[in-house]
């Protein structure tokens, strides 16, 4: 094996190493959503997947569908609000180039 080979494999093992390393980061990255002044709250991590829901008990006995669909919503799309910043912060490009590898 040449040189440029080896240096190339060494390169490639060590890309492998930080891209673990980054996933390991990414499921471990936790973001919290809320509307409703907290009644209802939304965990996700890094990697999008939603956690828990949790919904204020007292929301429930009000009894309106529409309130609760539209604070579930808007719980998401705060939590993902934070997610985002918070991934560039941490991964800068790196996460563009995962976007497009799940659209593959």
């Amino acid at each position: 094996m040449t040189r440029g080979m080896t240096k190339i494999l060494k390169q490639v093992r060590q890309l492998q190493a930080d891209m673990l390393r980054r996933q390991k980061e990414l499921a471990s990255l936790k973001v919290e959503g809320s509307a409703g002044g907290d009644m209802v709250r939304v965990e996700m991590d890094g990697e999008r997947e939603v956690l828990s829901v949790r919904i204020d008990p007292a929301l429930l006995k009000q009894g309106d569908l529409e309130v609760l669909q539209d604070l579930l919503a808007a719980a998401f799309n705060d939590a993902v609000d934070k997610l985002e910043p918070e991934l560039h912060k941490r991964f800068g490009d790196m996460v563009d180039v995962l976007d497009i590898m799940e659209m593959l």
